[in-house]
């Protein structure tokens, strides 16, 4: 029975030693930005305006929105009618919008991302 112990220990062992020589992903870089926290900065840098009138122009009335720890958030759209344009209209959910904050351009990043997508949503909704 000892030596069944044992031999389970020793295992054990082996397999957390295995586990502990996976390779670790090094922090970004000051300045390097996480590649979700990049993808928000080109959505923002455009004219919502502009941008929403050629995507209706193409047929794609998605609205664009986030994640909240309960619900999906519509910004610029009342919360009593974000159900029912999620659903007749879709939804195209942006990136880097979760709990994790990367730094303070990204929490810049959201913050203009959500005026963005109020301005950008309003203007889909009005030419629909």
């Amino acid at each position: 029975m000892r030596k069944l112990a044992g031999l389970l220990l020793l295992g054990l062992t082996a397999v957390m030693l295995a586990a502990c020589d996976e390779k670790v992903k090094p922090p970004l870089a000051v300045g390097d930005e996480h590649p979700l926290v990049q993808q928000l900065a080109t959505i923002v840098s455009g004219d919502p305006e502009q941008n929403a009138l050629e995507q209706v122009k193409q047929g794609n009335y998605r609205l664009w929105g986030y994640s909240s720890r309960a619900d999906i958030i519509l910004p610029g759209v009342p919360a009593n009618q974000s159900e029912n344009y999620a659903v007749s209209l879709g939804v195209q959910l942006a990136p880097a919008m979760g709990d994790v904050l990367y730094s303070d351009e990204h929490k810049t990043l959201r913050e203009k991302f959500i005026a963005y997508a109020a301005l950008y949503n309003q203007t889909v909704i009005a030419n629909r």
